[in-house]
């Protein structure tokens, strides 16, 4: 039976459990964490509600540096959220009924995002218009938390569908899940993003959160996970051996769309065809995501006490992170002269009183369901307890 994502147990876990996930998982999200600290140093912060501590012009190394990072995580940060999503949905439903699986799901993602749309993220709008200066008003909205409203729809079209097939089975396709190769795995969901993007030709690509082309992006990602988590170890092991191509390739591919969104942004015009743009960056997003699952996979194959008290804090961690961070700038200001220097005291605070708040969180019962932890009692915050939910 293929592990299931690692749940706020034992230190002491049972073999087979992919830690590999956990450390994708964990990584994705502190990333974008850091990309939400970087977003508030630039001249667009203030269109998503984020406060900005340094005013005091461009800094062209720190500038130059973090954009191209900005730009190179951009394409993949969201799509691989979508994958480990839909990999957790498959270990999910490995000890679960379907009923059971829709009601965890809406409780470990569904409370959190109700919670989160009623009181942080209107606390994180509140703090910037009050830095602003500009009449308070409180915004229902999901904010940070957005991309937790598809994952719903498609564990509720997960579940659909496999009921369906319990259902009728002789109209319904089988589940061949084992018989995919990997390489077919890895070109349906290729395929699929180029053909999206063809179609629909977004004027921004990664702008995830206004686009249309986004939801298609995630149902592909979301089922793609679902059948590699289907397949066990065996994805995993593959998709190792093959992580240094992917991210060869993710390379090769960065450089011209870097040069084509730098030159498309600051001069104007297209380096080259909008349409091999199209067709190439998808083919990149799933290098990128290919590749981090691949090095995890090959370098994460035990436990650990700083990846287990991570998988656990991170989610919360997420939560609470847009209005510490409008907070903690505020708090700054122009404090440092360095941009760079400003950045970096910047995440260090906030990710620091984000994680005094989660022990805080994690020790009050009826405080756990509302950032995605489980109704009960944590030991010390030594031990290695993980958390199920997907992110």
């Amino acid at each position: 039976m293929t592990p299931s994502l690692p749940d706020e147990t034992s230190h002491r876990a049972p073999d087979g459990r992919r830690y590999d996930i956990d450390a994708v998982r964990l990584w994705a999200l502190f990333l974008l964490i850091l990309y939400h600290a970087y977003a508030s140093f630039t001249p667009f912060a203030t269109e998503v509600a984020m406060v900005r501590p340094y005013t005091q012009g461009p800094a062209k190394f720190f500038d130059g540096i973090t954009g191209s990072l900005a730009i190179a995580l951009n394409v993949w940060r969201i799509p691989i959220l979508f994958l480990i999503a839909g990999m957790a949905a498959a270990f999910s439903l490995e000890n679960r009924t379907l009923r059971e699986f829709v009601r965890e799901r809406f409780s470990r993602i569904g409370i959190p995002l109700v919670f989160g749309s009623l009181t942080v993220f209107p606390l994180a709008a509140w703090l910037f218009l009050q830095h602003e200066g500009k009449p308070p008003a409180y915004y229902l909205h999901p904010g940070h938390l957005w991309f937790l409203v598809p994952i719903l729809a498609y564990a509720v079209l997960l579940a659909l569908g496999l009921w369906f097939r319990e259902k009728f089975p002789k109209s319904a396709p089988g589940d061949r899940s084992q018989d995919r190769s990997p390489w077919r795995l890895v070109l349906f969901l290729m395929l699929g993003l180029i053909l999206t993007v063809v179609i629909a030709r977004p004027l921004n690509y990664a702008a995830w959160v206004r686009s249309p082309h986004t939801l298609v992006f995630g149902f592909l990602c979301f089922i793609t996970g679902y059948f590699i988590a289907k397949r066990g170890t065996a994805f995993r092991d593959w998709n190792g051996k093959k992580a240094w191509l992917f991210l060869i390739l993710a390379l090769v591919l960065f450089v011209p769309r870097w040069a084509y969104e730098v030159f498309r942004f600051e001069r104007g015009f297209d380096l080259y065809p909008r349409g091999l743009y199209l067709i190439m960056t998808p083919v990149e997003t799933c290098a990128w995501i290919f590749a981090a699952l691949g090095f995890m996979g090959r370098f994460v194959r035990r436990p650990g006490k700083w990846l287990a008290y991570g998988t656990a804090a991170i989610f919360p961690v997420y939560i609470l992170h847009y209005p510490v961070q409008n907070a903690v700038a505020i708090l700054i200001g122009d404090l440092w002269p360095s941009k760079a220097g400003l950045f970096v005291l910047m995440v260090v605070l906030e990710i620091g009183l984000c994680l005094l708040l989660y022990e805080a969180i994690r020790r009050i019962s009826l405080l756990r369901p509302l950032f995605g932890l489980r109704l009960r009692k944590l030991p010390a915050a030594g031990s290695s307890q993980l958390s199920r939910l997907s992110p």
